[in-house]
């Protein structure tokens, strides 16, 4: 591989910390679609469930009832989960194009390698997080928002 391998991830490593990184994009996506659910979903909607019997409702609307709490709870869980996708994904990412940039011999410049390997790997890492972690989720739960609140209303 060259003569800095051992700065590099072994391909299990890599492995992991990929999948650490979309679970933690799964984990801002719960997050992001919880939170819009519950500003988004009728409360009067939540009730006609609740006479019913849904017990998910039942648990929706008192989260509803003590929004500020439970949006606090939802902006923790995203902040955390973006801090550590950052913290686990670009540098297992980086980590991984450095290595294939070497391999190739793309340059031998040590400096342009990682640079770039960086560069790609953070904008790829904020792309991810953006569509997956963020857009998506948000419009799924303004599009269902009663769906997605009776979804994360359990968890949450």
């Amino acid at each position: 591989m060259g003569r800095n391998q051992g700065a590099y991830l072994d391909p299990s490593e890599s492995i992991l910390m990929l999948m650490v990184a979309f679970l933690l994009v799964l984990l801002n996506a719960f997050f992001v679609l919880s939170e819009f659910a519950l500003v988004k979903v009728r409360k009067t909607r939540l009730e006609e469930l609740v006479k019913i019997g849904n017990s998910n409702a039942k648990l929706a609307l008192k989260m509803s009832q003590r929004l500020d709490t439970y949006l606090s709870a939802t902006q923790l869980g995203i902040t955390l989960s973006s801090l550590a996708l950052g913290w686990v994904g670009e540098p297992a990412i980086a980590k991984l194009l450095a290595a294939l940039f070497e391999s190739v011999d793309l340059r031998e410049n040590p400096i342009f390698i990682h640079s770039m390997s960086v560069v790609i790997a953070f904008l790829s890492i904020t792309f991810l997080h953006v569509v997956l972690g963020e857009i998506v989720p948000k419009s799924l739960a303004i599009a269902k928002s009663e769906k997605a609140a009776l979804f994360a209303a359990r968890p949450l």
